[in-house]
């Protein structure tokens, strides 16, 4: 049975070298026209809030009122960094009143799943229901056919999600480098099975190509001297 819909915000990882696309960035790579960053918001009016983590702002008018993009620090830190960063933009505007109340779930999102929205729903759907009381996840994460776990396609539950920041935290001194296995490895999470298409995502021009994703456009941009980074995933 679907559980009750969490309040939630979405933290968008879109920022990184993308070293096996040329250096192009991921979050400007289009799809039928649209980029991967806009295309990806477009599905989130639910949120909220959202925070893109990189340098490549949403080109909608709409999105650049409503989304906060934000660096991790250091940059290119890794996908644990940024996870980081947006959350401590999604504390900065709870803090300033820009977020009512306290999102009981953050989604995690790579800007290089460019069917990613498709998750979302069967991400909310699956979300513990208040009814199951001593049963409760701390998230649900997606789940390809493979049986791969895809951690930047999940909703986690916001505090113990900045516990596990703060634990990485006080272990490491740091969060530079730190894996999303090591992040989320005290994490009690439920497995949600998602189409591949969903999951699929843009590390190599053969992805790209086979996903209709336009790479000359991108690759002119980055020799333009626009920003060209990966979000870091943990693959």
């Amino acid at each position: 049975m679907p559980g009750d819909a969490p309040t939630w915000a979405a933290v968008i990882l879109a920022g990184g070298r993308g070293s096996r696309l040329g250096g192009a960035d991921k979050a400007a790579l289009r799809l039928g026209g649209v980029p991967l960053v806009d295309r990806l918001l477009s599905a989130l009016a639910d949120a909220a809030a959202v925070v893109v983590v990189g340098d490549h702002p949403p080109t909608s008018a709409a999105a650049l009122v409503r989304v906060s993009v934000v660096r991790e620090n250091p940059p290119f830190g890794g996908p644990v960094a940024a996870t980081a960063a947006g959350l401590d933009e999604l504390s900065r505007l709870e803090e300033s009143a820009r977020v009512p109340g306290h999102p009981d779930a953050v989604a995690l999102l790579a800007v290089d799943m460019p069917h990613a929205a498709a998750a979302l729903p069967l991400l909310l759907d699956a979300w513990p229901s208040s009814a199951e009381a001593g049963q409760e996840a701390d998230g649900v994460i997606a789940v390809d056919g493979a049986g791969r776990r895809q951690s930047l396609l999940a909703l986690y539950r916001t505090d113990r999600l900045r516990e596990a920041v703060a634990g990485i935290v006080r272990e490491r001194g740091g969060v530079e480098g730190s894996s999303m296995r090591l992040l989320l490895a005290g994490l009690d999470l439920r497995e949600v099975p998602v189409p591949d298409l969903a999951a699929a995502d843009v590390d190599t021009p053969e992805d790209a190509a086979r996903l209709g994703i336009e790479l000359r456009k991108a690759a002119d941009a980055a020799g333009r001297g626009e920003a060209g980074h990966e979000e870091g995933t943990p693959r």
